[in-house]
């Protein structure tokens, strides 16, 4: 398996920060088989600090 990650860190102000992001695996059942499919899931994390 091959797994990428991609994300940014947005400041929306000094409390709260937004960071939206990409996750990428390549050949998830680790097999040679060329049928098996990429998974990609998006993510967005929001950050409050106090």
């Amino acid at each position: 398996s091959w797994i990428i990650e991609g994300q940014y860190n947005y400041p929306i102000n000094d409390n709260i920060s937004i960071t939206p992001g990409i996750y990428a695996i390549f050949n998830p059942n680790n097999t040679r088989d060329t049928g098996d499919n990429t998974i990609v899931v998006g993510v967005l994390r929001t950050v409050f600090r106090f």
